[in-house]
């Protein structure tokens, strides 16, 4: 039988290590569903090869053709034990298995099949499958899924957090991301400064102090992107004096002000009427070292607000 030749074969050490495309050639030329995941589990177990993504989503096809959910689910825990990246293809395959139509967005649906059929997804599973869904823009989905991997009790990374906080920001749901702020303190993750600069971005003008305040105290300083961003918030605002004090605290962390902070500033100064102030602070842009020289379409801005 040539699964059965393959089998042997495999078993000696080859003088090169077997590559995905070797072991796809090996499956794609056995006929006989069963030998060919005899072949993929000889495979794993030996020292000198090691199954990849597309070795493992190759052996799912067959499988799923052949409506194998069982063996389907030991190749889904070869990938998690082995920590071998389950990309779309591997969920696409097991929800097709399972007859989930509707493409990625039916993960939460497509859960609760998987459970009842054997499937027991660990924490970097679903953090995977979560970012999968924000990548694909199913931000509600990616929210069910949140939900029911906390319910088993396990623990989303600080980069899935700030993921699902970005995507719902971006919808401005508010209370979602502040209570995905509180959830990932509760379970003793440790908010950095990226996540504080979502929050600060997300929030109304007078929550942001609070949320400094709250990143300061637990030893994380601003960085440039938390500090154009309180800039770039505060001056939509009109809020020229915190402006001014962020700059001020901007400058003695040490970030020397760039064209984003000149521009920013330079348009809170224009609203508030400080034309003068306004003009000065380009001269001080152009004589600055590394920091790109006004342009006319700012300067053009600036005659306009004259003009008013």
């Amino acid at each position: 039988m040539n699964g059965d030749r393959e089998l042997l074969v495999v078993k000696r050490k080859p003088k090169h290590a077997l590559s995905s495309e070797d072991v796809i050639a090996v499956l794609n030329s056995i006929l006989d569903p069963s030998d060919a995941f005899a072949y993929f589990k000889t495979v794993a177990e030996l020292p000198f090869v090691v199954h990849t993504t597309e070795t493992c989503n190759h052996m799912l096809e067959i499988l799923r053709i052949h409506k194998r959910v069982e063996d389907m689910a030991i190749v889904f825990q070869l990938m998690q034990k082995q920590i071998i990246r389950r990309d779309l293809n591997t969920y696409l395959a097991l929800f097709k298995g399972l007859y989930i139509r509707g493409g990625l967005r039916q993960a939460p649906l497509a859960l609760e099949r998987m459970r009842e059929a054997g499937f027991l997804l660990n924490a970097y599973s679903y953090n995977g499958l979560i970012h999968l869904l924000l990548q694909s823009g199913f931000c509600r989905e990616a929210l069910e899924v949140y939900r029911r991997m906390v319910s088993e009790g396990l623990k989303p990374s600080l980069k899935t957090y700030s993921a699902l906080m970005v995507a719902t920001g971006k919808r401005r749901d508010i209370k979602t991301v502040m209570g995905l702020l509180e959830e990932m303190e509760s379970l003793g993750l440790t908010p950095n400064i990226y996540t504080y600069t979502i929050c600060i971005r997300c929030r109304k003008t007078q929550q942001c102090n609070g949320i400094v305040c709250k990143m300061k105290a637990s030893n994380h300083k601003p960085d440039r992107v938390t500090y154009i961003t309180l800039l770039d918030k505060f001056s939509d605002s009109g809020d020229l004096d915190t402006v001014k004090e962020f700059w001020s605290e901007m400058e003695a962390d040490g970030y020397v002000p760039d064209v984003v902070a000149f521009t920013i500033l330079v348009n809170a100064l224009c609203k508030v009427g400080n034309i003068d102030e306004a003009y000065d602070l380009l001269d001080v842009m152009r004589n600055a070292r590394g920091v790109a020289k006004p342009s006319y379409l700012q300067y053009i801005d600036l005659w306009t607000f004259e003009g008013k």
